[in-house]
């Protein structure tokens, strides 16, 4: 595949994997890389206990009327060959949440490798379909609160996903994916559904939508429920997004998304979610 098209389809996902993993069907072209950095703010005033909606002034009891996340991460994506990639990812958070609870440090690391199992390039009437492998580490903060930034644990992600380029200026893909943590976290199993249009020869609009949910049935609040089981709780969060992308110098590219959280169990509605991010294809 041309360099330029590749740097584009890199471009076309990459505001909509802050809000999701969000993970791109179209692999780097071999030898060359991407170096993504990107700015998330999230805020709410509104969560669920269980499937209750409650304010956050309610359920911290007066200590804190708005919840609030802040996480900066850089993740390299690298062509191995024609058909399998390397992605890494670090990412540093902090939760705010008034009187509450607050809390900050490095959030959980991915590394994952991809390989291209159906190119459709090579099978026009196919799809791209592109399956990944990859290990969570783990990041360097407290789980068991309110303000926790992650699970708690390391483990691994299984995805599959498929993408299409249907014309030389629309573009839609999706993913299907499957996390496994240790120390008693649930299993979660997500969706990542895209759709990206170019509108103009530097500019590109996205819509898209995802949802994950962790299994297991414990609620907030609910029997047997204690802060140091925050991470196993039954987590769901559903989210829609819209952002736009601009590409400059042949080889690098700027993009914005902004979402909202629609729907979700035992977990902050984000009204306010805001992704800034910068590629660099090199």
């Amino acid at each position: 595949m041309h360099a330029r098209k590749a740097l584009a389809l890199l471009l076309a996902v990459a505001p909509l994997a802050a809000f999701a993993e969000g993970d791109s069907p179209w692999l780097p072209i071999p030898g060359s890389a991407a170096l993504t950095a990107s700015h998330t703010e999230q805020s709410g005033n509104k969560g669920w206990i269980g499937d209750q909606k409650l304010s956050i002034s309610d359920i911290t009891g007066g200590a804190a009327t708005r919840y609030r996340r802040s996480t900066s991460a850089l993740r390299l994506d690298y062509g191995i060959s024609d058909a399998f990639a390397l992605d890494v990812a670090v990412a540093y958070a902090a939760v705010k949440s008034g009187n509450a609870d607050n809390s900050y440090g490095l959030a959980d690391s991915v590394i994952g490798v991809s390989w291209r199992a159906l190119d459709e390039l090579e099978r026009p009437a196919l799809p791209t379909l592109t399956l990944r492998l990859a290990g969570i580490v783990k990041g360097d903060y407290d789980a068991g609160r309110f303000a926790g930034i992650g699970n708690g644990a390391s483990g691994v992600e299984v995805d599959a996903i498929v993408g299409k380029q249907f014309t030389s200026k629309w573009s839609g893909s999706a993913e299907l994916g499957f996390q496994h943590r240790d120390s008693h976290i649930p299993n979660a199993a997500f969706i990542d559904i895209g759709t990206r249009y170019r509108f103009a020869p530097k500019w590109s609009a996205s819509l898209g939508y995802s949802a994950k949910r962790y299994s297991g049935e414990l609620d907030i609040g609910g029997p047997g429920f204690t802060l140091a089981r925050f991470p196993e709780v039954r987590e769901e969060r559903q989210i829609a997004k819209i952002g736009v992308g601009y590409a400059f110098a042949g080889n690098q590219g700027v993009a914005l998304s902004v979402g909202t959280v629609t729907g979700g169990r035992n977990t902050v509605q984000d009204q306010a979610i805001a992704n800034l991010a910068y590629t660099f294809a090199f």
